[in-house]
C-alpha cells in the first residue's frame, strides 16, 4: 500500500446565514493512513444525476490495513497517490464487510468521474 487515505464521517454542506451561502463542514476523521485503491472488475453504465451532467460511476476496492476499525458504509475517503501528477480521488464507502483471517480490509467504494 503506497497511497494515503483519510476517511471521514459527517462531512457535508450546510447553509450559513451570515455568509449567505453553503459552507463545507469537515466531519470527523475515522482513519488516516496507508491504503490502496484498485479498480473492480465489474463496471456500471452512465447515469444522469441532477443538473443533467453525465457521470460515469464504477465500483472500486479500497484496501486498508487488516486491523482498521470503525469504517462504515456512507463514509467518504480521500485517496492521495504518491504520483505527483495524479489528482486525489474522493470515494464513498458502499460496503465495509468484515471477516476473519483477513490479510487486509477490503472496502467496496464508488467514485464518480465526470465524462
Amino acid at each position: 500500500m503506497v497511497a494515503a487515505c483519510t476517511i471521514t464521517t459527517g462531512a457535508g454542506k450546510v447553509w450559513d446565514e451570515t455568509l449567505g451561502r453553503d459552507v463545507t463542514t469537515p466531519g470527523t476523521v475515522v482513519y488516516s493512513g496507508k491504503c490502496s485503491l484498485l479498480q473492480a472488475t465489474n463496471r456500471q453504465g452512465l447515469a444522469a444525476p441532477a443538473g443533467g451532467q453525465q457521470v460515469e460511476t464504477g465500483q472500486q476496492v479500497l484496501k486498508l490495513p487488516w486491523n482498521t476499525v470503525g469504517v462504515r458504509a456512507g463514509m467518504t475517503a480521500t485517496v492521495t497517490s504518491p504520483d505527483p501528477d495524479a489528482q486525489p480521488a474522493v470515494v464513498t464507502v458502499v460496503d465495509a464487510a468484515g471477516g476473519d483471517m483477513l490479510t487486509c480490509r477490503r472496502l467496496t467504494v464508488e467514485r464518480q468521474v465526470g465524462t
